[in-house]
């Protein structure tokens, strides 16, 4: 692979599998990344600065195949210099900081099982500072000063929680050596928490970037008493059948099941009776995606009529009166089967007597009538495994059964029926 050198706000961006760094601050990753980096690869890198000063290296990310694959860094210039440490697997190393003004990575992989590689940022700095801590992903950074004796402070984006780390951290003089007096704030989604603020954000574990497998987070959202909460959906996708968001009108597992959502298909947001929400996020052991990022804020009942109650995704709302004793039911487009079909009714309290149903295409079923659709379970998303589904449609006496089946994006079946004299 030819050498490519990238000038992006002054810091250097190395995709090739030789490179010597010349310049005060950079990136090194690995061939290909973020795709995989492939196989029988030995490459190195040089990182040259300024005799009168030293390198940072801190970790972005790091996949590398366990055991076999590794990255091996060296206070040096030469092969024999010595090792500052050596990585293999996906877990997040601290950060490095060279002895002197040279450091050299080598990363070698075997004949098999590429990876998503590395990515790492370089810095270079004097004597007298401490290096560069850069900026925490998914946080913010306050303060600029690298000088002995001055401070910086992080704080973690919304819906962000600092796992490892120090919000404030301050250049120090210890054992001769120039540091900071502790790590750079770590800011991760968290894996379920007791939200309290009247406003927030929830993302699922490991956001932006995929989740993890086998997890099981729930959340607790508490309001004021006599105040409901309503989640509104910014990004939902899951693994469809598989990886799970349950929400229940209540603080417990226990409490009324409002849905659970799956693959794509969300509403556009939900309301609580109650002046809480539980959310239940599981995933099985394979097979992740990008997962969700949901708005929660409580709000204030009105005082003549409840409050918009939504309209079910693959469906339709009937009435729109929502002042106390009114009623307003819903049905689904065909081919849906709605979960709950009693009607919705306006409470004294102006609070609605029940959640929104959801529409869903189910595995199987009786069907009547003269014309009508017949869905593959999970549509649009993908059908889940091992399903064996019959459907019975039943016709009039001296009807012909008219049917005409049409594939969706090679995943799922629309069948189109109706009667013929």
């Amino acid at each position: 692979m030819p050498g490519t050198l990238t000038d992006l706000h002054c810091s250097s961006l190395a995709v090739s599998c030789f490179f010597n760094f010349t310049s005060p601050s950079g990136v090194v990753l690995s061939p290909n990344y973020p795709e995989d980096y492939g196989n029988h690869l030995h490459c190195v890198w040089l990182i040259l600065a300024r005799p009168e000063s030293r390198i940072h290296l801190a970790f972005n990310d790091i996949d590398v195949e366990p055991q076999f694959d590794f990255l091996v860094i060296k206070d040096g210039a030469t092969a024999e210099a010595p090792v500052l440490g050596t990585f293999s697997g996906n877990q997040l190393p601290s950060s490095i900081t060279s002895s002197g003004h040279v450091a050299r990575l080598e990363f070698q992989t075997d004949h098999s099982t590429g990876k998503r590689g590395f990515n790492i940022t370089f810095t270079t700095f004097r004597h007298n500072e401490c290096p560069d801590p850069g900026i925490p992903v998914n946080g913010k950074r306050f303060g600029d000063s690298l000088q002995l004796g001055s401070s910086i402070s992080f704080l973690c984006d919304e819906g962000f929680l600092g796992t490892q780390g120090s919000e404030t951290i301050t250049c120090i003089l210890k054992e001769g050596s120039v540091v900071w007096n502790s790590a750079v704030l770590r800011c991760e989604a968290p894996c379920g928490g007791h939200l309290t603020s009247p406003s927030g954000t929830i993302l699922s574990p490991g956001w932006p970037g995929f989740y993890k497998d086998a997890l099981s987070c729930a959340w607790v959202i508490e309001a004021q008493p006599g105040y409901p909460i309503k989640i509104t959906f910014d990004r939902f996708k899951t693994e469809v059948n598989y990886d799970t968001l349950e929400v229940r009108d209540g603080r417990t597992y226990s409490a009324p099941l409002i849905g659970v959502y799956h693959g794509t298909q969300v509403p556009q947001f939900l309301i609580s009776t109650s002046n809480y929400l539980y959310l239940l996020f599981s995933t099985d052991k394979s097979h992740s995606d990008i997962g969700f990022q949901l708005r929660y804020e409580t709000i204030t009942l009105q005082s003549d009529h409840c409050l918009d109650p939504g309209i079910p995704v693959n469906g339709q709302r009937h009435g729109n009166d929502f002042y106390v004793g009114a009623l307003v039911t819903f049905s689904c487009d065909s081919g849906y089967t709605l979960s709950d079909g009693e009607p919705l009714e306006c409470e004294p309290n102006f609070q609605w007597s029940r959640a929104l149903p959801s529409c869903e295409a189910l595995c199987g079923g009786f069907i009547q009538g003269s014309s009508g659709t017949i869905l593959s379970p999970g549509f649009p998303d993908f059908y889940p495994n091992n399903l064996n589904c019959t459907w019975m449609i039943e016709t009039s006496h001296g009807k012909v059964l008219s049917s005409a089946l049409f594939p969706w994006h090679g995943q799922h079946f629309v069948l189109l029926n109706h009667l013929l004299e």
